[in-house]
Protein backbone atom coordinates (compact mmCIF):
# COMPACT_ATOMS: atom_id res chain seq x y z
CA UNK A 1 0.00 0.00 0.00
CA UNK A 2 2.82 2.38 0.86
CA UNK A 3 4.33 1.85 -2.57
CA UNK A 4 1.03 2.47 -4.36
CA UNK A 5 0.52 5.66 -2.36
CA UNK A 6 3.82 7.28 -3.47
CA UNK A 7 3.96 5.91 -7.03
CA UNK A 8 1.42 8.36 -8.49
CA UNK A 9 3.27 11.57 -7.46
CA UNK A 10 6.56 10.17 -8.80
CA UNK A 11 4.93 9.36 -12.13
CA UNK A 12 3.53 12.88 -12.42
CA UNK A 13 6.96 14.33 -11.54
CA UNK A 14 8.73 12.25 -14.21
CA UNK A 15 6.05 13.14 -16.74
CA UNK A 16 6.48 16.84 -16.03
CA UNK A 17 10.29 16.55 -16.26
CA UNK A 18 9.99 14.71 -19.57
CA UNK A 19 7.69 17.42 -20.91
CA UNK A 20 10.06 20.16 -19.79
CA UNK A 21 13.03 18.38 -21.42
CA UNK A 22 11.21 17.99 -24.74
CA UNK A 23 10.33 21.66 -24.72
CA UNK A 24 13.93 22.59 -24.00
CA UNK A 25 15.15 20.27 -26.75
CA UNK A 26 12.76 21.89 -29.23
CA UNK A 27 14.19 25.31 -28.37
CA UNK A 28 17.83 24.17 -28.41
CA UNK A 29 17.50 22.19 -31.68
CA UNK A 30 14.82 23.84 -33.86
CA UNK A 31 15.02 20.98 -36.37
CA UNK A 32 13.57 18.70 -33.66
CA UNK A 33 10.67 20.98 -32.64
CA UNK A 34 8.01 19.03 -34.56
CA UNK A 35 9.34 15.70 -33.36
CA UNK A 36 9.48 16.88 -29.71
CA UNK A 37 5.87 18.19 -29.83
CA UNK A 38 4.63 14.86 -31.14
CA UNK A 39 6.31 13.05 -28.26
CA UNK A 40 4.41 15.03 -25.60
CA UNK A 41 1.31 12.86 -26.01
CA UNK A 42 3.31 9.85 -24.77
CA UNK A 43 1.67 7.52 -27.28
CA UNK A 44 4.93 5.72 -28.12
CA UNK A 45 7.94 4.63 -26.17
CA UNK A 46 10.33 4.93 -29.17
CA UNK A 47 10.46 6.65 -32.51
CA UNK A 48 12.53 6.38 -35.65
CA UNK A 49 13.76 9.71 -36.92
CA UNK A 50 15.07 10.62 -40.39
CA UNK A 51 18.80 10.69 -41.05
CA UNK A 52 18.86 14.48 -41.29
CA UNK A 53 17.28 14.79 -37.80
CA UNK A 54 19.78 12.28 -36.41
CA UNK A 55 22.58 14.36 -37.93
CA UNK A 56 21.12 17.49 -36.33
CA UNK A 57 21.13 15.76 -32.96
CA UNK A 58 24.76 14.71 -33.32
CA UNK A 59 25.77 18.21 -34.31
CA UNK A 60 23.92 19.70 -31.31
CA UNK A 61 25.66 17.80 -28.53
CA UNK A 62 27.03 20.99 -26.97
CA UNK A 63 23.64 22.73 -27.07
CA UNK A 64 21.97 19.75 -25.42
CA UNK A 65 24.63 19.61 -22.71
CA UNK A 66 23.86 23.22 -21.78
CA UNK A 67 20.24 22.37 -20.99
CA UNK A 68 21.26 19.23 -19.07
CA UNK A 69 20.30 16.68 -21.71
CA UNK A 70 22.87 13.96 -22.40
CA UNK A 71 22.84 12.42 -25.86
CA UNK A 72 23.51 8.69 -25.73
CA UNK A 73 24.45 7.53 -29.24
CA UNK A 74 25.22 4.00 -30.43
CA UNK A 75 28.77 3.06 -29.51
CA UNK A 76 29.69 2.34 -33.15
CA UNK A 77 28.31 5.64 -34.45
CA UNK A 78 31.71 7.28 -34.95
CA UNK A 79 33.05 10.35 -36.71
CA UNK A 80 35.23 9.50 -39.72
CA UNK A 81 36.95 11.57 -42.39
CA UNK A 82 36.34 10.62 -46.00
CA UNK A 83 39.39 10.07 -48.18
CA UNK A 84 40.30 9.14 -51.73
CA UNK A 85 42.01 5.88 -52.66
CA UNK A 86 43.98 5.36 -55.86
CA UNK A 87 43.93 1.96 -57.54
CA UNK A 88 46.77 1.71 -60.08
CA UNK A 89 46.73 -0.78 -62.95
CA UNK A 90 49.65 -1.01 -65.44
CA UNK A 91 48.75 -0.29 -69.04
CA UNK A 92 49.77 -2.69 -71.78
CA UNK A 93 53.20 -1.98 -73.22
CA UNK A 94 53.10 1.12 -75.36
CA UNK A 95 49.93 2.44 -73.74
CA UNK A 96 48.55 5.79 -74.86
CA UNK A 97 48.98 8.98 -72.90
CA UNK A 98 52.46 8.30 -71.52
CA UNK A 99 55.69 9.80 -72.75
CA UNK A 100 59.01 8.21 -71.91
CA UNK A 101 61.79 6.06 -73.24
CA UNK A 102 59.82 2.84 -72.96
CA UNK A 103 56.33 4.38 -72.63
CA UNK A 104 55.58 2.51 -69.41
CA UNK A 105 52.40 3.82 -67.86
CA UNK A 106 49.58 2.96 -65.51
CA UNK A 107 45.89 3.75 -65.28
CA UNK A 108 44.72 5.32 -62.02
CA UNK A 109 41.16 4.79 -60.80
CA UNK A 110 40.04 7.00 -57.91
CA UNK A 111 37.65 5.63 -55.30
CA UNK A 112 36.13 7.64 -52.42
CA UNK A 113 36.32 5.77 -49.12
CA UNK A 114 35.42 6.12 -45.47
CA UNK A 115 37.37 4.09 -42.96
CA UNK A 116 38.86 2.07 -45.84
CA UNK A 117 35.37 1.11 -47.07
CA UNK A 118 34.38 2.21 -50.58
CA UNK A 119 31.40 4.56 -50.91
CA UNK A 120 29.77 6.04 -53.98
CA UNK A 121 30.45 9.49 -55.26
CA UNK A 122 26.72 10.18 -54.83
CA UNK A 123 26.95 9.45 -51.10
CA UNK A 124 29.93 11.75 -50.77
CA UNK A 125 28.19 14.49 -52.77
CA UNK A 126 25.06 14.20 -50.63
CA UNK A 127 27.13 14.65 -47.48
CA UNK A 128 29.03 17.56 -49.01
CA UNK A 129 26.28 19.40 -50.84
CA UNK A 130 22.96 18.44 -49.26
CA UNK A 131 24.04 18.48 -45.64
CA UNK A 132 23.46 14.79 -44.90
CA UNK A 133 26.29 13.98 -42.52
CA UNK A 134 25.33 10.41 -41.63
CA UNK A 135 26.37 7.73 -44.11
CA UNK A 136 25.81 4.02 -43.79
CA UNK A 137 29.14 2.34 -44.38
CA UNK A 138 29.72 -1.38 -44.04
CA UNK A 139 26.51 -1.97 -42.09
CA UNK A 140 26.99 0.89 -39.62
CA UNK A 141 26.25 4.58 -39.47
CA UNK A 142 29.22 6.93 -39.71
CA UNK A 143 29.17 10.65 -39.01
CA UNK A 144 30.92 12.77 -41.65
CA UNK A 145 31.90 16.38 -41.20
CA UNK A 146 30.38 18.48 -43.98
CA UNK A 147 33.52 20.53 -44.54
CA UNK A 148 35.63 17.38 -44.78
CA UNK A 149 33.14 15.86 -47.22
CA UNK A 150 33.41 18.94 -49.43
CA UNK A 151 37.20 18.76 -49.26
CA UNK A 152 37.20 15.06 -50.19
CA UNK A 153 34.81 15.67 -53.09
CA UNK A 154 36.96 18.50 -54.47
CA UNK A 155 40.06 16.33 -54.05
CA UNK A 156 38.36 13.48 -55.92
CA UNK A 157 37.56 15.73 -58.87
CA UNK A 158 41.12 17.08 -58.90
CA UNK A 159 42.75 13.66 -58.68
CA UNK A 160 40.65 12.25 -61.49
CA UNK A 161 42.49 14.56 -63.84
CA UNK A 162 45.46 12.22 -63.39
CA UNK A 163 44.12 9.10 -65.05
CA UNK A 164 47.34 7.92 -66.70
CA UNK A 165 50.74 8.25 -65.01
CA UNK A 166 54.32 7.25 -65.75
CA UNK A 167 56.36 5.33 -63.13
CA UNK A 168 57.97 8.54 -61.85
CA UNK A 169 54.60 10.33 -61.74
CA UNK A 170 53.19 7.37 -59.82
CA UNK A 171 55.89 7.68 -57.17
CA UNK A 172 55.40 11.43 -56.91
CA UNK A 173 51.70 10.80 -56.36
CA UNK A 174 52.48 8.18 -53.70
CA UNK A 175 54.91 10.57 -52.02
CA UNK A 176 52.21 13.26 -51.85
CA UNK A 177 49.76 10.85 -50.24
CA UNK A 178 52.32 9.47 -47.80
CA UNK A 179 53.47 12.96 -46.81
CA UNK A 180 49.86 13.89 -46.10
CA UNK A 181 49.40 10.74 -44.02
CA UNK A 182 52.66 11.35 -42.11
CA UNK A 183 51.58 14.91 -41.36
CA UNK A 184 48.26 13.64 -40.00
CA UNK A 185 50.06 11.11 -37.81
CA UNK A 186 52.44 13.79 -36.55
CA UNK A 187 49.52 16.03 -35.63
CA UNK A 188 48.00 13.08 -33.79
CA UNK A 189 51.13 12.66 -31.72
CA UNK A 190 52.46 9.61 -33.58
CA UNK A 191 56.19 10.30 -33.80
CA UNK A 192 59.52 8.64 -33.28
CA UNK A 193 61.55 8.55 -30.09
CA UNK A 194 63.88 11.51 -29.48
CA UNK A 195 62.55 13.42 -32.49
CA UNK A 196 63.52 10.68 -34.92
CA UNK A 197 60.72 10.43 -37.52
CA UNK A 198 58.84 7.15 -37.32
CA UNK A 199 58.05 5.30 -40.54
CA UNK A 200 54.58 5.92 -41.85
CA UNK A 201 52.08 3.20 -40.98
CA UNK A 202 52.26 0.80 -43.93
CA UNK A 203 48.67 -0.41 -43.50
CA UNK A 204 47.34 3.13 -43.43
CA UNK A 205 49.38 4.05 -46.51
CA UNK A 206 48.07 0.96 -48.29
CA UNK A 207 44.56 2.32 -47.80
CA UNK A 208 45.47 5.43 -49.80
CA UNK A 209 47.04 3.83 -52.85
CA UNK A 210 47.09 0.28 -54.14
CA UNK A 211 48.76 -1.13 -57.24
CA UNK A 212 48.99 -4.17 -59.43
CA UNK A 213 51.95 -5.64 -61.30
CA UNK A 214 55.00 -3.41 -61.56
CA UNK A 215 53.03 -0.57 -59.98
CA UNK A 216 52.63 -2.60 -56.79
CA UNK A 217 56.37 -3.40 -56.81
CA UNK A 218 57.31 0.27 -57.15
CA UNK A 219 54.88 1.33 -54.44
CA UNK A 220 56.35 -1.30 -52.10
CA UNK A 221 59.76 0.34 -52.54
CA UNK A 222 61.36 -2.77 -54.08
CA UNK A 223 62.75 -4.09 -50.79
CA UNK A 224 65.63 -6.52 -51.17
CA UNK A 225 63.67 -9.36 -49.55
CA UNK A 226 60.92 -9.09 -52.20
CA UNK A 227 63.12 -8.78 -55.28
CA UNK A 228 62.99 -11.51 -57.89
CA UNK A 229 66.35 -13.06 -58.67
CA UNK A 230 67.71 -12.33 -62.12
CA UNK A 231 69.36 -14.95 -64.31
CA UNK A 232 72.94 -14.62 -65.49
CA UNK A 233 73.06 -14.24 -69.30
CA UNK A 234 74.47 -16.93 -71.53
CA UNK A 235 78.26 -16.78 -71.65
CA UNK A 236 78.60 -15.09 -68.26
CA UNK A 237 81.34 -17.03 -66.46
CA UNK A 238 80.36 -16.73 -62.84
CA UNK A 239 77.65 -17.88 -60.48
CA UNK A 240 76.28 -14.91 -58.62
CA UNK A 241 75.28 -15.17 -55.00
CA UNK A 242 71.53 -14.98 -54.26
CA UNK A 243 71.69 -11.35 -53.10
CA UNK A 244 73.65 -10.48 -56.27
CA UNK A 245 70.97 -12.13 -58.40
CA UNK A 246 68.38 -10.02 -56.60
CA UNK A 247 70.47 -6.98 -57.49
CA UNK A 248 70.59 -8.19 -61.09
CA UNK A 249 66.82 -8.67 -61.13
CA UNK A 250 66.41 -5.16 -59.68
CA UNK A 251 68.50 -3.61 -62.46
CA UNK A 252 66.62 -5.58 -65.10
CA UNK A 253 63.24 -4.58 -63.66
CA UNK A 254 64.14 -0.88 -63.64
CA UNK A 255 65.34 -1.12 -67.22
CA UNK A 256 61.98 -2.48 -68.42
CA UNK A 257 60.43 0.74 -67.10
CA UNK A 258 63.11 2.97 -68.63
CA UNK A 259 64.50 3.84 -65.20
CA UNK A 260 67.93 3.91 -63.60
CA UNK A 261 69.09 3.28 -60.06
CA UNK A 262 71.85 3.53 -57.49
CA UNK A 263 73.42 0.23 -56.38
CA UNK A 264 74.90 1.15 -53.00
CA UNK A 265 76.10 -2.18 -51.61
CA UNK A 266 79.08 -2.17 -49.27
CA UNK A 267 82.52 -2.55 -50.82
CA UNK A 268 83.32 -6.20 -51.26
CA UNK A 269 79.77 -7.38 -51.95
CA UNK A 270 80.34 -7.58 -55.69
CA UNK A 271 78.77 -4.55 -57.37
CA UNK A 272 81.06 -4.94 -60.40
CA UNK A 273 80.15 -8.56 -61.36
CA UNK A 274 76.47 -7.84 -60.71
CA UNK A 275 76.63 -4.87 -63.06
CA UNK A 276 78.61 -6.78 -65.69
CA UNK A 277 75.98 -9.55 -65.65
CA UNK A 278 73.34 -6.88 -66.31
CA UNK A 279 75.33 -5.27 -69.13
CA UNK A 280 76.14 -8.61 -70.75
CA UNK A 281 72.42 -9.35 -71.02
CA UNK A 282 71.56 -6.04 -72.74
CA UNK A 283 72.41 -4.74 -76.22
CA UNK A 284 75.30 -2.26 -76.26
CA UNK A 285 77.14 -0.07 -76.42
CA UNK A 286 77.57 0.49 -72.68
CA UNK A 287 79.75 3.18 -71.13
CA UNK A 288 81.50 2.74 -67.78
CA UNK A 289 82.88 5.94 -66.25
CA UNK A 290 85.17 5.45 -63.26
CA UNK A 291 88.29 6.80 -61.52
CA UNK A 292 91.59 6.04 -63.23
CA UNK A 293 92.58 3.70 -60.38
CA UNK A 294 89.87 1.17 -61.28
CA UNK A 295 89.94 1.32 -65.10
CA UNK A 296 92.15 -1.76 -65.35
CA UNK A 297 90.04 -3.53 -62.76
CA UNK A 298 86.94 -3.08 -64.92
CA UNK A 299 88.85 -4.31 -67.96
CA UNK A 300 90.12 -7.37 -66.09
CA UNK A 301 86.73 -8.16 -64.52
CA UNK A 302 85.01 -7.90 -67.92
CA UNK A 303 87.54 -10.31 -69.42
CA UNK A 304 87.08 -12.66 -66.48
CA UNK A 305 83.28 -12.69 -66.20
CA UNK A 306 82.08 -11.69 -69.69
CA UNK A 307 84.82 -12.70 -72.15
CA UNK A 308 82.42 -12.45 -75.09
CA UNK A 309 82.01 -8.72 -74.60
CA UNK A 310 84.23 -6.60 -76.83
CA UNK A 311 85.84 -4.03 -74.52
CA UNK A 312 87.55 -0.74 -75.39
CA UNK A 313 89.44 1.50 -72.95
CA UNK A 314 89.25 5.17 -73.88
CA UNK A 315 92.06 6.92 -72.02
CA UNK A 316 95.50 8.40 -72.44
CA UNK A 317 97.14 10.61 -75.03
CA UNK A 318 96.79 7.95 -77.70
CA UNK A 319 93.00 7.63 -77.38
CA UNK A 320 90.81 7.92 -80.46
CA UNK A 321 89.63 11.31 -81.61
CA UNK A 322 85.94 12.15 -81.89
CA UNK A 323 84.99 10.66 -85.31
CA UNK A 324 87.07 7.54 -84.79
CA UNK A 325 85.75 7.12 -81.26
CA UNK A 326 82.12 7.27 -82.37
CA UNK A 327 82.81 4.74 -85.13
CA UNK A 328 84.70 2.41 -82.76
CA UNK A 329 81.85 2.27 -80.24
CA UNK A 330 79.71 0.52 -82.83
CA UNK A 331 82.20 -2.36 -82.81
CA UNK A 332 82.38 -2.71 -79.02
CA UNK A 333 79.82 -3.65 -76.38
CA UNK A 334 81.66 -1.96 -73.50
CA UNK A 335 83.65 1.27 -73.39
CA UNK A 336 85.59 2.14 -70.22
CA UNK A 337 86.81 5.67 -69.53
CA UNK A 338 87.52 8.05 -66.64
CA UNK A 339 85.51 10.97 -65.33
CA UNK A 340 88.17 13.44 -66.50
CA UNK A 341 88.29 12.06 -70.04
CA UNK A 342 84.49 11.75 -70.29
CA UNK A 343 84.14 15.43 -69.36
CA UNK A 344 86.98 16.45 -71.68
CA UNK A 345 85.63 14.43 -74.64
CA UNK A 346 82.00 15.27 -73.86
CA UNK A 347 81.17 16.14 -77.46
CA UNK A 348 82.18 12.64 -78.57
CA UNK A 349 80.31 11.01 -75.67
CA UNK A 350 77.13 12.87 -76.57
CA UNK A 351 77.25 11.68 -80.18
CA UNK A 352 76.86 8.02 -79.13
CA UNK A 353 73.45 6.56 -78.35
CA UNK A 354 74.47 4.61 -75.26
CA UNK A 355 72.40 1.70 -74.04
CA UNK A 356 73.68 2.05 -70.47
CA UNK A 357 75.91 4.53 -68.66
CA UNK A 358 77.46 3.22 -65.42
CA UNK A 359 79.03 5.68 -62.98
CA UNK A 360 81.39 3.74 -60.71
CA UNK A 361 82.57 5.38 -57.48
CA UNK A 362 79.67 7.77 -57.99
CA UNK A 363 80.84 10.01 -55.16
CA UNK A 364 82.68 11.75 -58.01
CA UNK A 365 79.35 13.38 -58.96
CA UNK A 366 78.07 14.17 -55.45
CA UNK A 367 78.75 17.86 -55.96
CA UNK A 368 76.14 18.91 -58.55
CA UNK A 369 77.97 22.11 -59.46
CA UNK A 370 81.20 20.53 -60.74
CA UNK A 371 82.02 20.22 -64.42
CA UNK A 372 82.10 16.43 -64.00
CA UNK A 373 78.54 16.29 -62.65
CA UNK A 374 77.24 18.58 -65.36
CA UNK A 375 78.93 16.44 -68.02
CA UNK A 376 77.47 13.19 -66.67
CA UNK A 377 73.97 14.70 -66.63
CA UNK A 378 74.30 15.58 -70.30
CA UNK A 379 75.22 12.09 -71.60
CA UNK A 380 72.12 10.34 -72.93
CA UNK A 381 71.48 6.65 -72.24
CA UNK A 382 68.49 4.35 -72.01
CA UNK A 383 69.53 3.60 -68.44
CA UNK A 384 71.88 5.29 -65.97
CA UNK A 385 73.34 3.28 -63.07
CA UNK A 386 75.35 4.69 -60.18
CA UNK A 387 77.62 2.47 -58.07
CA UNK A 388 78.69 3.73 -54.66
CA UNK A 389 78.97 2.42 -51.14
CA UNK A 390 78.16 5.85 -49.68
CA UNK A 391 75.18 7.52 -51.41
CA UNK A 392 75.05 10.13 -48.61
CA UNK A 393 78.12 11.23 -46.66
CA UNK A 394 77.41 14.76 -45.49
CA UNK A 395 74.27 16.34 -46.99
CA UNK A 396 71.10 15.27 -48.75
CA UNK A 397 72.17 17.37 -51.73
CA UNK A 398 74.64 14.56 -52.52
CA UNK A 399 71.74 12.17 -52.93
CA UNK A 400 69.95 14.66 -55.17
CA UNK A 401 73.03 15.00 -57.38
CA UNK A 402 73.21 11.25 -57.98
CA UNK A 403 69.47 10.84 -58.49
CA UNK A 404 69.37 13.76 -60.89
CA UNK A 405 71.51 11.60 -63.18
CA UNK A 406 69.96 8.15 -62.72
CA UNK A 407 66.30 9.31 -62.44
CA UNK A 408 66.19 12.90 -63.73
CA UNK A 409 63.12 14.84 -62.64
CA UNK A 410 62.16 12.55 -59.77
CA UNK A 411 63.30 14.95 -57.02
CA UNK A 412 62.72 18.21 -58.88
CA UNK A 413 65.43 20.79 -59.41
CA UNK A 414 68.04 21.69 -56.79
CA UNK A 415 66.06 24.61 -55.35
CA UNK A 416 62.85 22.57 -55.12
CA UNK A 417 64.68 19.67 -53.45
CA UNK A 418 66.30 21.95 -50.90
CA UNK A 419 62.99 23.59 -50.02
CA UNK A 420 60.87 20.41 -49.99
CA UNK A 421 63.30 17.90 -48.47
CA UNK A 422 66.79 19.04 -47.46
CA UNK A 423 65.87 21.90 -45.13
CA UNK A 424 62.82 20.25 -43.49
CA UNK A 425 64.69 16.98 -42.86
CA UNK A 426 68.17 18.22 -41.93
CA UNK A 427 67.02 21.11 -39.76
CA UNK A 428 63.62 20.11 -38.43
CA UNK A 429 63.53 16.28 -38.74
CA UNK A 430 60.19 16.66 -40.51
CA UNK A 431 58.45 13.23 -40.57
CA UNK A 432 56.23 14.15 -43.53
CA UNK A 433 59.21 15.20 -45.68
CA UNK A 434 61.14 12.12 -44.58
CA UNK A 435 58.27 9.80 -45.52
CA UNK A 436 57.87 11.51 -48.88
CA UNK A 437 61.58 11.27 -49.72
CA UNK A 438 61.67 7.62 -48.65
CA UNK A 439 58.75 6.79 -50.95
CA UNK A 440 60.36 8.55 -53.90
CA UNK A 441 63.86 7.09 -53.56
CA UNK A 442 63.33 3.59 -52.10
CA UNK A 443 62.70 1.82 -55.44
CA UNK A 444 65.88 3.26 -56.95
CA UNK A 445 68.33 2.80 -54.07
CA UNK A 446 69.48 -0.73 -53.26
CA UNK A 447 71.86 -0.95 -50.32
CA UNK A 448 73.08 -4.09 -48.57
CA UNK A 449 75.81 -4.16 -45.92
CA UNK A 450 78.32 -6.75 -44.76
CA UNK A 451 76.76 -6.54 -41.32
CA UNK A 452 73.83 -8.52 -42.72
CA UNK A 453 75.02 -12.10 -42.25
CA UNK A 454 72.15 -13.43 -44.34
CA UNK A 455 73.85 -12.05 -47.46
CA UNK A 456 77.20 -13.80 -47.12
CA UNK A 457 76.96 -16.31 -44.24
CA UNK A 458 80.57 -17.40 -44.71
CA UNK A 459 81.97 -13.87 -44.61
CA UNK A 460 84.32 -13.71 -41.58
CA UNK A 461 84.18 -10.95 -39.01
CA UNK A 462 86.56 -8.05 -39.51
CA UNK A 463 89.88 -8.65 -37.77
CA UNK A 464 92.23 -5.73 -37.18
CA UNK A 465 95.91 -6.50 -36.63
CA UNK A 466 98.78 -4.01 -36.34
CA UNK A 467 102.01 -4.93 -38.11
CA UNK A 468 104.86 -2.93 -36.59
CA UNK A 469 107.80 -1.82 -38.73
CA UNK A 470 111.25 -0.76 -37.50
CA UNK A 471 112.93 2.28 -39.05
CA UNK A 472 116.21 1.70 -40.85
CA UNK A 473 119.34 3.54 -39.72
CA UNK A 474 118.94 6.02 -42.58
CA UNK A 475 115.33 6.71 -41.58
CA UNK A 476 116.33 7.21 -37.91
CA UNK A 477 118.98 9.76 -38.85
CA UNK A 478 116.64 11.66 -41.18
CA UNK A 479 113.86 11.56 -38.58
CA UNK A 480 116.09 12.97 -35.81
CA UNK A 481 117.40 15.70 -38.11
CA UNK A 482 113.84 16.72 -38.99
CA UNK A 483 112.87 16.87 -35.30
CA UNK A 484 115.91 19.00 -34.42
CA UNK A 485 115.18 21.35 -37.30
CA UNK A 486 111.56 21.64 -36.16
CA UNK A 487 112.50 22.53 -32.58
CA UNK A 488 114.93 25.19 -33.76
CA UNK A 489 112.50 26.82 -36.19
CA UNK A 490 109.54 26.61 -33.78
CA UNK A 491 111.43 28.49 -31.06
CA UNK A 492 112.30 31.30 -33.47
CA UNK A 493 108.71 31.92 -34.67
CA UNK A 494 105.22 32.33 -33.23
CA UNK A 495 101.56 32.52 -34.18
CA UNK A 496 100.28 31.16 -37.49
CA UNK A 497 103.75 30.89 -38.97
CA UNK A 498 104.79 28.57 -36.14
CA UNK A 499 101.70 26.39 -36.73
CA UNK A 500 102.58 26.16 -40.40
CA UNK A 501 106.12 25.02 -39.57
CA UNK A 502 104.75 22.29 -37.26
CA UNK A 503 102.27 20.99 -39.85
CA UNK A 504 104.95 20.92 -42.57
CA UNK A 505 107.29 19.04 -40.24
CA UNK A 506 104.64 16.42 -39.42
CA UNK A 507 104.12 15.75 -43.12
CA UNK A 508 107.88 15.39 -43.65
CA UNK A 509 108.15 12.95 -40.73
CA UNK A 510 105.44 10.81 -42.29
CA UNK A 511 107.30 10.84 -45.60
CA UNK A 512 110.52 9.77 -43.88
CA UNK A 513 108.70 6.86 -42.18
CA UNK A 514 107.26 5.89 -45.54
CA UNK A 515 110.60 5.88 -47.41
CA UNK A 516 113.70 8.14 -47.52
CA UNK A 517 113.30 8.47 -51.30
CA UNK A 518 109.82 9.88 -50.73
CA UNK A 519 111.09 12.56 -48.34
CA UNK A 520 114.09 13.43 -50.54
CA UNK A 521 112.12 13.27 -53.82
CA UNK A 522 115.39 12.43 -55.60
CA UNK A 523 114.33 9.29 -57.47
CA UNK A 524 116.90 7.22 -55.61
CA UNK A 525 116.74 3.45 -55.20
CA UNK A 526 114.06 1.79 -53.02
CA UNK A 527 115.43 -1.55 -51.86
CA UNK A 528 116.74 -1.91 -48.31
CA UNK A 529 116.07 1.66 -47.15
CA UNK A 530 112.56 1.55 -45.57
CA UNK A 531 111.38 -0.59 -42.67
CA UNK A 532 107.78 0.01 -43.71
CA UNK A 533 108.36 -1.15 -47.29
CA UNK A 534 110.28 -4.19 -46.05
CA UNK A 535 107.43 -5.17 -43.70
CA UNK A 536 104.91 -4.64 -46.47
CA UNK A 537 106.88 -6.94 -48.78
CA UNK A 538 106.79 -9.63 -46.08
CA UNK A 539 103.01 -9.35 -45.67
CA UNK A 540 102.33 -9.44 -49.41
CA UNK A 541 104.67 -12.38 -49.92
CA UNK A 542 102.76 -14.37 -47.28
CA UNK A 543 99.46 -13.55 -49.00
CA UNK A 544 100.73 -14.58 -52.42
CA UNK A 545 102.18 -17.82 -51.06
CA UNK A 546 98.72 -18.62 -49.63
CA UNK A 547 97.01 -17.82 -52.95
CA UNK A 548 95.17 -14.86 -51.44
CA UNK A 549 94.43 -11.41 -52.82
CA UNK A 550 94.71 -7.99 -51.19
CA UNK A 551 93.35 -4.48 -51.54
CA UNK A 552 95.86 -1.92 -50.23
CA UNK A 553 95.03 1.58 -49.01
CA UNK A 554 97.85 3.99 -48.26
CA UNK A 555 98.16 7.71 -47.68
CA UNK A 556 101.14 7.88 -50.06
Amino acid sequence: TGVQTCALPIWFTLRQQFSNDLTAIAKAVPELAEWATARLDGSTHGHRIPVDLAAALLESVDSLNIIGVELVAPERLVRKSPSTRAIVTPLPSGGQGVTGRLAAGALVAWQPTIDNTPITEEQLAKAALQGATLIQVGGRWVQVDRAEAKRALANLHTQRQREVVSPLELLKLAAELEAELAAQQARSGIAGIDDIPAPTDADAFGQLIQGEGWAADLLAGLPDSNLHEGVEPEGFRATLRPYQRRGLGWLQFLRTLGLGGCLADDMGLGKTPTTLAHLAGQPGPHLVVCPLSVVRNWEAEAERFAPNMRVMVHHGTGRLDHPEFVAATAAHELVITTYQIAARDLDAMQQVRWSTVVLDEAQAVKNPDTATSRAMRSIYAEQHIALTGTPIENRLSELWSIFNIVTPGLLGNAAQFRKQFALPIERHHDPAATASLRTLTAPFLLRRTKADKSLVPDLPDKIEQVAWATLTREQVQMYQAAVDHLLHDAQATSGMKRRGIVLAALTRLKQICNHPAHALADGSKLAGRSGKLHRFDELVTDLLDAGEQALVFTQF
